[in-house]
């Protein structure tokens, strides 16, 4: 998720989901090039296989938009999909924290070159109890124990720069940040089982 746009009373913050539609038009491209070169003898499996998987990630893939107005003092988030649209309130008033659950998946069943995932979402936490999700969840991967988006440059992985994210958008509220630690995996982040939608 980045930030769109700032003023002294609004946060505009989209995240686009980009990685959805880049699998999508990549399985679709997979399924024309079986289609067209004949690859295989018989290869209706796989195109099929793979318009089925490019149809998935389209469905799934969400663009979605937060604003935060602090004179309404209200957040509207704005899911848009292929197939639907949702959007959502919140009242400041109703947020009681901004935290940043994850998950740490050791990768206990782990395949040739595949290691460990983390998958990490920014939530706001309400007074009912429920969470109210910011964007897509991310997942981001481990090599020799450092998450496998870091910038070079900059040293900051994705998640670094979500919670940095989920700081800013916290104090634009004025409610506290919390990111959520549990025991395991590598020691540069901080795990918690939470919700991902």
């Amino acid at each position: 998720m980045k930030i769109s746009s700032e003023t002294p009373s609004t946060l505009a913050l989209t995240d686009t989901g980009a990685k959805g539609f880049v699998i999508a038009a990549t399985c679709f491209f997979l399924a024309c090039c079986l289609g067209y070169f004949r690859v295989f003898e018989n290869n209706i499996p796989g195109v099929i296989l793979f318009v089925g998987i490019g149809l998935y990630f389209l469905i799934i893939a969400r663009y979605i938009t937060i604003r935060i107005d602090k004179d309404p003092r209200l957040i509207t988030r704005n899911a848009r999909g292929i197939l639907s649209t949702s959007i959502k309130n919140c009242n400041f008033t109703d947020i009681i924290g901004v935290e940043m659950h994850s998950r740490f998946n050791s990768g206990a069943i782990i395949r040739i070159g595949r290691g460990p995932k983390e998958t990490y979402q920014l939530v706001l936490a309400l007074h009912d109890g429920t969470l109210f999700n910011l964007d897509n969840a991310h997942t981001v991967g481990f090599d020799a124990g450092m998450p496998n988006d870091t910038n070079l440059l900059t040293g900051l992985s994705g998640i670094d720069l979500e919670r940095e994210l989920g700081r800013k958008i916290a104090s634009f509220i004025g409610v506290p940040f919390q990111d959520m630690p549990s025991s395991g995996g590598p020691s540069l982040s901080l795990h918690v089982t939470g919700i991902f939608n």
